[in-house]
């Protein structure tokens, strides 16, 4: 997530309670169970040590707090959860046909436009967090032309996208573009985030994107 250090992201409000006691007391009370996560020190883009707090949140019992860098604008979490817990989170996740079927219908119909009209002719398409292949079977439907390829941490989705669509599915999460080839003409992140198990991630975020597309790609 990017933002202007002057822009509006720095006005984000805090949520819940202000105070790490407070949510442990919370915590305990309500039966949270400890989660295995890693402090981020500086920021995952850039390495500066610089930032301002814009806010916080709770994802499996894990208090993290929003920062801004100050030096390259990127908005990021603080804390890092265990690989192992994420894979478990979407295998899990994705075992609920109705969310891609019904819930993201019409974001995938937005997207298939927009990726409609940036894709070329005989162009290729990179899906990164493409679950279980919805949105890219809805690609090949209005776009048979294209050639699509689809990253994802889970197995069994990966699994689901090959056997019911046909995809080029590959498991992982950053570090698998090693294994796709590059680049294309299209790039796809949709309520995807960059995961990676410990320090910055393999690329840059401006590295990865470089690293993607082709020199007009989107």
């Amino acid at each position: 997530m990017m933002g202007d250090p002057d822009g509006p992201l720095p006005t984000v409000t805090t949520q819940g309670f202000p105070d790490a006691d407070t949510w442990l007391d919370y915590a305990r009370r309500h039966g949270f169970r400890a989660t295995r996560s890693e402090r981020l020190m500086r920021c995952p883009e850039c390495g500066s040590a610089s930032y301002s707090e814009i806010g916080q949140y709770v994802h499996y019992s894990t208090l993290s707090k929003l920062r801004l860098c100050k030096s390259c604008g990127v908005a990021y979490s603080d804390r890092r959860l265990s690989p192992d817990v994420m894979r478990a989170h979407f295998e899990r996740a994705y075992k609920d046909e109705r969310y891609f079927v019904k819930q993201r219908s019409r974001v995938f119909e937005q997207l298939v436009v927009l990726t409609d009209r940036c894709a070329r002719r005989g162009g290729r398409v990179l899906d990164f967090g493409g679950a279980k292949g919805h949105f890219l079977a809805a690609v090949q439907r209005r776009r048979p032309d294209l050639k699509v390829t689809l990253i994802d941490i889970s197995e069994s989705a990966c699994r689901w996208a090959r056997e019911t669509y046909g995809l080029e599915a590959v498991c992982g999460s950053l570090s698998a573009l090693k294994r796709v080839a590059a680049p294309f003409d299209v790039v796809v992140m949709s309520g995807a985030q960059r995961r990676t198990s410990r320090g910055p991630a393999t690329f840059s975020s401006r590295g990865w994107f470089t690293h993607c597309l082709q020199a007009a790609g989107s």
